[in-house]
């Protein structure tokens, strides 16, 4: 059986929404694995969106990751734009993917 678990979260401000981010991730990921098992096929995305305030929280893209895939999930900045490493494709094709579902 495949399906999705996607975490849609706003870009935190400050240090102390990070962490009720982290929070609400490792939340999710424990309800995949006793919900789903280990052994489950589907996808585990976080997807960050844009906080609508200039400035905020500088969060880089690899802290963004390792709290990620720590818990089992894939990081998507939806903010990101041009090409990612794999074969030249647009990120936007994914962000297509993450809209329809």
């Amino acid at each position: 059986m495949l399906g999705a678990f996607i975490v849609c979260v706003k870009k935190p401000v400050d240090a102390e929404e990070f962490e009720l981010v982290k929070d609400l991730v490792k939340s999710v990921s424990k309800i995949v694995r006793d919900g789903c098992g280990y052994a489950w096929e589907g996808v585990s995305l976080v997807v960050g969106m844009s906080n609508g305030i200039a400035g905020g929280l500088e969060v880089r893209d690899d802290e963004w990751e390792d709290l990620c895939v720590d818990e089992g999930f894939e990081w998507i900045d939806w903010e990101k734009t041009g090409r990612n490493e794999f074969h030249g494709e647009f990120y936007a094709v994914l962000f297509e993917v993450v809209r329809l579902t």
